[in-house]
């Protein structure tokens, strides 16, 4: 299986983890885990000593403003951007990652995006998670023709899809109405209900969902009159 899944050549939207870290742990018992790492853009140091670790059942929420490196961070953890100092640790062969962009083909019908995804993933529960997301009267809808919404639901979908335990995900509830967050919280408090992790970003809690909240800015050198 390749390391990286690209619908779009020019974009990492989905992304297997790298397995740059080989646990060996059971399912049940997973950890991601920083410990005094270092994020950049470029040139600009943008997040320093920053540690946090997140275990089966939990869900870990990056907030912060836009800029801050909530993306950087997370893009960090999916082996998409190499990490300057420090160490994570994610288990291999666990993780999904959804970013700002959707990953889907617009020119397929829902079914068959997430028949993509299913078939990359060797799952095929699509129907019960379609369900779950609201989205099963959409299959055969082209997914070019839905609204931004519906497209952010589908593509949720195709993360709970692949079955695997660590949730990375961007921003999650970009773009949804209030019913359509409750869905996601609902499908998420059900993901580590069963030993799953969720490590995410947003700039709103997710109500209804015990989660754990670390503001970015704490960990801003400027802010923190460090060197940038």
């Amino acid at each position: 299986m390749p390391d990286a899944i690209d619908t779009d050549p020019e974009k990492a939207l989905f992304k297997l983890d790298f397995e740059f870290c080989q646990t060996g742990w059971p399912v049940q018992d997973l950890e991601v885990l920083a410990r005094n790492i270092t994020c950049r853009r470029g040139d600009r140091l943008l997040l320093s000593e920053l540690s946090f670790s997140a275990r089966s059942g939990e869900c870990l929420v990056f907030t912060g403003g836009n800029g801050i490196g909530k993306s950087t961070l997370l893009q960090h953890l999916a082996g998409i951007l190499q990490l300057h100092t420090g160490t994570l640790s994610v288990p291999a062969g666990q993780s999904v990652f959804l970013g700002h962009e959707n990953g889907l083909k617009n020119a397929l019908t829902v079914i068959d995006n997430l028949r993509f995804w299913a078939g990359i993933f060797e799952q095929y529960e699509i129907d019960s998670i379609s369900r779950e997301f609201d989205v099963l009267h959409l299959h055969d809808f082209r997914t070019g023709l839905l609204s931004s919404g519906q497209l952010r639901r589908v593509a949720l979908a195709s993360v709970a899809v692949s079955k695997r335990k660590i949730w990375l995900l961007d921003e999650p509830t970009s773009g949804l109405g209030a019913d359509s967050v409750e869905l996601f919280t609902q499908a998420a408090a059900r993901h580590c209900g069963t030993g799953g992790i969720i490590v995410a970003s947003t700039h709103a809690r997710f109500q209804g969902m015990d989660c754990h909240y670390l503001d970015l800015a704490e960990f801003v050198p400027e802010l923190r009159g460090g060197p940038v």
